[in-house]
């Protein structure tokens, strides 16, 4: 509940022995008397706030106070006559003062002591307000034929006192709304939140129609007491059971503090329909849910004209927040397969799932909890088969001076992809026509192997979508001189002699706060970031470089920073071999002499790992 202290914007007193005299609306008191020919009445106004006006305010208490300045004797009974007449301060007059109605309130006090304070109780004048009668102020007079008088200054001024609750405002944004699709037949409406700030929702209250005339609704759910600006009407004893294709208005209001209702909100539309069915077609159910393909088809069955889908493959053994592999995003079209790109499948043996949304080409809203899709999952696993015959004669040849390992296998029959595996877990898929180097013999280059450190490579023969079992694997260790920065897909192979340790850190953005007397500081981290970082060294012809000369390598580099700049671009230097973006490429315009009256090139560069 609010309490208002309203201070009087207007007073004036008028004397009926002087009826053409204008006292002024100064005055620090106001007088009244009620001797015949003599009487006396003050006049008072206030300001009244709108809010006050508003007929859905529910006022509980309204009282005119004021303080009386000397001792009054006897029984004396002051009255508030709400005046019906326009006034003005500086020109009443007894010839000239406003009308009254019949409203009054009076309040007596026998031989009130000086400096009393009086209240009379002018709940129904406001409330005649809010109905639509003017607010005027009030007359106030007095029994007494001595002449009263009554402080009208400073904090004894005349004011008003009111007590009241604020209405909840007109509910709107209601949802469903503007022809919206519902997927139960029996929906959940919600209208805005009360603003807590000004009263606290107590009940609500919906109706439904089959038009936007809301004379005899169909449906009226009554007074619900609820906190909540959602009704599921699934949980309304007596709530209608919609039917498919049915179309109804529906509007709500809600109660406050002080049982006062809102208006009723603007009529909103909405229809039903029940979301169809979906069935997952392809991976087969178990126990059949085994693939061998590392990019598996993934086919579904909508019982209705799809119009978008969006599939995942999923880590079940990961929460739900992390456990996304791959998501085609929304895509708009009645297609029903899909297959998430390659390195996605790439564990033997482990389970997976799918998860397909389909959506139809209603306007539907999520309500109730049932989202606007339909959703179907399966789980699959991805085995080998011996059904496909292996590669034979599986090598590793380390590719010195160059960071690389070239891997050499044979196999009779070409087959439709390789699929390369390194430590376990997939690196490429491989057209076979892309590896073939003649015959029966295949090759293909790993790049992005860590140096210094063995690694085990597999390479499985696919056909018709099915990878090969018990397939040949090698281990090898690289182990190259000097610091690269390769990109084999543009044919660009740098390499940075240096002695000197490089600078690079891992990086976070975070920040450690210390509350004050704590025992314990906190620090919050908002990102984790990988390596960042500078290289410094020379570019010169060395028995690494073949026979490129120190100025081809200096072209090669700044070439790197003309031609590809924002490339990613693989780094090589101590065990690690990083996917960067190079920048702040710079080489020394002045070259020192090298070996056989080549030059060597002072060079810098910095770097950001990126996710390879």
């Amino acid at each position: 509940m609010t309490t208002l202290t309203i201070p009087r914007t207007s007073s004036a007193t008028n004397y009926e022995g002087s009826p053409t005299a204008k006292y002024g609306s100064t005055q620090t008191l106001l007088y009244m008397s009620n001797q015949a020919t003599k009487r006396r009445f003050a006049y008072v106004a206030s300001a009244m706030p709108a809010i006050l006006l508003n007929p859905n305010t529910e006022i509980q208490s309204a009282k005119l106070y004021f303080r009386n300045k000397d001792a009054w004797a006897g029984s004396n009974q002051v009255t508030a006559t709400m005046l019906s007449g326009a006034w003005s301060a500086a020109n009443l007059s007894w010839n000239v003062k406003p009308a009254t109605t019949l409203l009054t309130a009076s309040q007596t006090k026998v031989d009130a002591a000086a400096n009393t304070l009086w209240e009379l109780d002018v709940l129904a004048h406001l409330e005649a307000m809010q109905a639509g009668a003017p607010n005027r102020g009030w007359r106030l007079s007095t029994n007494s034929n001595t002449i009263r008088s009554i402080k009208n200054t400073g904090a004894d001024a005349v004011a008003l006192v009111v007590e009241y609750y604020v209405p909840p405002n007109k509910p709107t944004a209601l949802s469903p709304a503007d022809g919206q699709v519902v997927s139960l037949a029996k929906p959940s409406l919600k209208v805005t939140d009360v603003d807590p700030s000004l009263t606290a929702q107590v009940a609500i209250q919906v109706q439904m129609n089959s038009t936007n005339v809301w004379t005899a609704p169909t449906y009226d759910s009554g007074e619900l007491p609820s906190t909540s600006s959602t009704v599921d009407l699934s949980t309304v004893v007596g709530s209608p059971t919609l039917s498919p294709g049915d179309t109804r208005w529906w509007r709500g209001r809600v109660k406050g503090t002080g049982n006062i209702w809102s208006p009723w909100s603007d009529g909103a539309e909405f229809q039903y329909q029940p979301l169809g069915t979906l069935a997952i077609l392809v991976p087969d159910a178990p126990p059949n849910n085994e693939v061998t393909d590392p990019t598996p088809p993934i086919g579904w069955d909508p019982s209705f004209v799809q119009t978008a889908y969006r599939m995942f493959i999923v880590d079940p053994d990961l929460p739900p927040d992390s456990w996304v592999l791959y998501d085609t995003g929304l895509i708009a079209g009645a297609a029903d397969t899909d297959a998430p790109d390659e390195g996605v499948i790439t564990v033997v043996g482990k389970t997976y799932r799918t998860i397909v949304r389909s959506w139809d080409g209603y306007n539907r809203v999520s309500n109730g909890g049932v989202p606007e899709y339909v959703e179907a999952s399966r789980d699959f696993t991805f085995e080998l088969s011996a059904g496909v015959d292996p590669v034979t004669a599986l090598a590793a040849v380390d590719l010195n001076p160059y960071p690389f390992v070239k891997l050499t296998w044979s196999r009779t029959t070409e087959p439709d992809m390789f699929q390369i595996v390194r430590d376990g877990v997939q690196i490429a898929l491989v057209q076979a026509v892309d590896a073939t180097i003649g015959g029966d013999d295949y090759e293909w280059v790993d790049s992005t192997a860590a140096p210094r450190q063995e690694h085990t490579w597999i390479v499985r023969a696919i056909v018709n979508g099915e990878t090969s079992a018990t397939n040949p694997d090698v281990t090898a260790e690289i182990n190259p001189r000097g610091i690269w920065l390769c990109d084999p897909e543009n044919d660009v192979y740098v390499t940075v002699i240096t002695q000197d340790a490089q600078s690079m850190v891992l990086s976070e953005s975070g920040e450690t706060f210390t509350v004050l007397n704590a025992e314990y500081s906190v620090r919050t981290v908002s990102s984790l970031r990988g390596y960042t970082g500078s290289i410094t060294g020379e570019l010169f012809a060395t028995e690494l470089t073949g026979s490129l000369t120190g100025a081809q390598l200096r072209d090669m580099f700044l070439d790197v920073r003309d031609r590809y700049v924002g490339r990613q671009m693989t780094l090589t230097l101590a065990d690690m071999a990083l996917r960067v973006v190079p920048f702040n490429m710079t080489v020394s315009p002045t070259p020192h002499p090298g070996r056989d009256g080549d030059y060597r090139y002072v060079c810098s560069f910095d770097f950001i790992e990126v996710a390879a």
